[in-house]
């Protein structure tokens, strides 16, 4: 057997079956009914936090590495997707925000894919379309952070661990580390489920190193020298060290 895919936590015979009719109407429904809430707020000025990730994501020529003492590739890789636009005011983060809104709907819907199968489509869909529409997920889609980062890529990484696949969980999970460091904790939970069911596999010495493999980077990461903030292509940034929440209608993104 590979090392880098493992028999899933439960088998619900999803790998290599067809697509079914109904399969895509959860993460559909979800993502039209997050849209829709959230599109008459488009224009919304961030605060406080979300007004310095709004600022370092944008003032980056590339990708956010390093915004606010974290470590925001795994944000920043989509909020740079408004490099691809050249839209005036809050909109130009908005789109990337509800972009990364999506990559969190559909983590759910693969988490629930993998642990329900097609036979559990209906509540697969009220999973999907309750993340969607409920106030907290939605607010956090509308302020720059990185908590939705860490989400996302959580909900990925989780649904590798229940697909039993080993290069996903590393894959996202590095994603999820590198969002911030509250995934590291995530990230270790996950590898211990994979770490677990392949000792008695035999290959706990092929997991464990590929397990470390994001570990070793944020190491490597921690021994850069890191000014604040920090990008690939360089920059700089308007911290919150001179915002000034009560005249931010008088500021422009």
């Amino acid at each position: 057997m590979s090392g880098r895919h493992l028999p899933p936590i439960r088998t619900p015979a999803i790998r290599g079956q067809p697509a079914q009719p109904h399969d895509w109407w959860p993460l559909a429904v979800g993502m039209i009914a997050m849209t829709i809430l959230l599109w008459p707020s488009r224009g919304v000025v961030p605060l406080f936090d979300g007004w310095s990730f709004a600022r370092c994501a944008l003032d980056a020529s590339w990708v956010a590495v390093r915004c606010e003492g974290h470590p925001t590739v795994g944000w920043g890789v989509v909020m740079a997707a408004s490099r691809l636009w050249s839209i005036p005011g809050a909109t130009a983060l908005f789109l990337p925000s509800l972009l990364f809104g999506a990559v969190a709907l559909m983590g759910v819907d693969r988490l629930a894919r993998a642990t329900l199968g097609h036979d559990g489509w209906i509540e697969r869909g009220l999973l999907v379309v309750a993340l969607a529409v409920h106030p907290a997920f939605l607010s956090t889609v509308l302020q720059p952070n990185l908590d939705l980062a860490l989400s996302a890529w959580a909900f990925w990484t989780f649904a590798g661990v229940a697909r039993g696949s080993l290069r996903e969980v590393v894959g996202f999970g590095t994603l999820m580390v590198f969002s911030k460091e509250t995934g590291l904790m995530l990230y270790a939970a996950a590898g211990v489920v994979l770490w677990w069911r392949a000792v008695g596999r035999g290959e706990a010495v092929r997991t464990s190193a590929a397990l470390l493999v994001p570990l070793v980077l944020f190491a490597g990461f921690l021994l850069l020298p890191q000014p604040e903030p920090m990008y690939f292509g360089g920059g700089k940034v308007a911290t919150s060290s001179n915002f000034h929440p009560f005249d931010v209608w008088n500021r422009q993104l």
